[in-house]
């Protein structure tokens, strides 16, 4: 764990799974040198005793260790400036060159997640035209939300004017900092009902 709080900024959710387990299974070798006896029983549900108590345990309190131990270092360059890096090559239709800003930690990576923003993007986003206008109308930060992998996240909204429509549509897009210590697209959405420019 001094190896992952040292030497890896911002992990993926595979290697801080790889360094727990590895803690846990330290921790029930550790157990088992132990004299004496250790019970752990969590909701009913669970009951171990020994060195599997103590592998039981750190298992049980992962998400917190994970935020302890994880080295959060926030990318030298700007969020918005990443994201509008990422948002022009999705204005030019660039699918493959804007898939390459994913964060394949919360995507997982796969050929179908792929697929599904090759879709998106050519069935909805494509129909809208081209970006008469980009107007930024909100942005915040946070550390490791539940339900994502750990991490800083940076989210920009904004107010977009596409050419086929008569008013905006709101256009949210969220950061994640990788372990190269770069922003990724962790999230991309356009509302789809519009709403007043101004």
């Amino acid at each position: 764990m001094l190896a992952f709080a040292a030497g890896w900024p911002n992990p993926t959710s595979f290697q801080a799974q790889v360094f727990i387990t590895t803690l846990a299974l330290a921790a029930g070798g550790i157990g088992a040198m132990i004299p004496g006896d250790m019970n752990i029983e969590y909701k009913g549900l669970v009951r171990a005793g020994g060195g599997l108590a103590l592998v039981v345990l750190v298992f049980f309190y992962q998400p917190n260790l994970t935020q302890v131990a994880a080295r959060i270092v926030p990318p030298a360059e700007p969020a918005e400036e990443a994201a509008l890096t990422f948002l022009a090559l999705v204005d030019k239709g660039d699918v493959e060159q804007a898939w390459l800003w994913w964060d394949v930690d919360g995507l997982g990576g796969s050929e179908e997640a792929h697929q599904q923003w090759i879709t998106i993007s050519e069935k909805f986003r494509a129909p809208l035209g081209a970006v008469s206008s980009r107007q930024l109308s909100g942005a915040n930060r946070a550390e490791s939300p539940p339900g994502y992998p750990i991490g800083l996240y940076s989210t920009m909204v904004y107010r977009t004017k596409f050419e086929h429509d008569q008013q905006c549509r709101m256009e949210q897009i969220t950061m994640r900092a990788a372990p190269d210590v770069s922003w990724r697209v962790a999230s991309y959405n356009i509302s789809p009902t519009t709403i007043p420019c101004s």
